[in-house]
C-alpha cells in the first residue's frame, strides 16, 4: 500500500542504492504528491535499468515530476506506466524533455487515457528515443487524428520491433496514416492491430505500400471488421511480407471467397507457421 507519504521515505533511501537496476512499484497508490519527492532527487539511481510504476494513480500532474526525474535515469531500458490515468496533459511535459532516456528500449503506456491529442506529444518525444524496440499503446483512445500525427514523424523509431495498438479506435481512415508510418519502421517484427474497427477501406492503403515491412513476422488483425473484400487487399500485401510467420485473422467476417484469396497468396509467405481463421464465416 505504498502511497504518496511513503514515497518521501523511498526518495531519501535511493541516495544509498547506487547499484540498483530494477525498481518495481506496481500495484500501489502512488499519485501526484508521491512523485514530487521522487523527482526532487538530484541523482536518484544512475544504474537503474527497469522502472515499473504500473497500476498506480499516476495522472497528468504526476508526469511533470516523472519528466524531471528522467534526466537522471540515463541507463533506464524499461519504463512501465501501464494501467494509470495518463491523458492529454500528461504526455506534454514528457515530450518537452530534450533527451529523455536515450537508452530506453521498452515503453509501456497501455491502458491509460491516451487519445488523439496525446499523440502530438508522443510523436515529438520519439525523436529522442532512438533505441526503443517495444512500444505498447494498447487499451487507449487513439483514433484518426492521433495516428495521423504519429505518422507525420519523418524518422520515428528506426529500431522499433514491436508496436501494439490493440483495443483502440483505429478504423479505415487511421490505416492510411499507419500505412505511411510503416516506411519508417524497417525493423518492425510484431504489429498488433487487434480489437479495432479495420474494414475494407482500411486494408486498401495498407496493401498499396510497395515494401511495407519486410522484417514483419507477426501480424495480428483479430476481432476487426475484415471481410471477403478486405482479403483481396491483404492478399496483395502478402507479396511484401516474405518473413511473416504468424497471421491472426480470427473473429472477423471472412467467408469462403476471402479464404480463397488468402490461400492463393500463401506461396508468397513461405515462412508462415501459424494462420488463425477461427470465428469467421468459412464453410468449405
Amino acid at each position: 500500500k505504498i502511497g504518496d507519504v511513503c514515497m518521501r521515505s523511498l526518495a531519501s533511501v535511493l541516495h544509498h542504492l547506487s547499484c540498483l537496476e530494477d525498481l518495481n512499484l506496481s500495484y500501489n497508490n502512488i499519485g501526484s504528491e508521491g512523485m514530487e519527492p521522487f523527482a526532487a532527487i538530484e541523482q536518484p539511481v544512475a544504474s537503474l535499468k527497469e522502472l515499473n510504476l504500473s497500476n498506480n494513480k499516476i495522472g497528468d500532474v504526476c508526469m511533470r515530476y516523472l519528466a524531471s526525474v528522467l534526466h537522471h535515469l540515463s541507463c533506464v531500458e524499461d519504463l512501465n506506466l501501464s494501467y494509470n490515468n495518463i491523458g492529454n496533459e500528461g504526455l506534454e511535459p514528457f515530450a518537452a524533455i530534450q533527451q529523455p532516456v536515450a537508452s530506453l528500449k521498452v515503453l509501456n503506456l497501455c491502458n491509460n487515457k491516451i487519445g488523439d491529442v496525446c499523440m502530438r506529444s508522443l510523436a515529438s518525444v520519439l525523436h529522442h528515443l532512438s533505441c526503443v524496440e517495444d512500444l505498447n499503446l494498447s487499451y487507449n483512445n487513439i483514433g484518426n487524428e492521433g495516428l495521423e500525427l504519429f505518422a507525420a514523424i519523418q524518422q520515428p523509431v528506426a529500431s522499433l520491433k514491436e508496436l501494439s495498438l490493440s483495443h483502440n479506435k483505429i478504423g479505415d481512415v487511421c490505416m492510411r496514416s499507419l500505412a505511411s508510418l510503416l516506411h519508417h519502421l524497417p525493423c518492425l517484427v510484431d504489429l498488433n492491430l487487434s480489437y479495432n474497427n479495420i474494414g475494407y477501406e482500411g486494408l486498401e492503403p495498407f496493401a498499396a505500400i510497395q515494401q511495407p515491412v519486410a522484417s514483419l513476422k507477426v501480424l495480428n488483425l483479430c476481432i476487426n471488421k475484415i471481410g471477403d473484400v478486405c482479403m483481396r487487399s491483404l492478399a496483395a500485401v502478402l507479396h511484401h511480407l516474405s518473413c511473416l510467420e504468424d497471421l491472426d485473422l480470427s473473429q472477423n467476417n471472412i467467408g469462403d471467397a476471402g479464404l480463397a484469396s488468402i490461400v492463393a497468396s500463401l506461396h508468397h509467405v513461405p515462412c508462415l507457421k501459424y494462420l488463425t481463421l477461427s470465428g469467421n464465416s468459412i464453410t468449405e
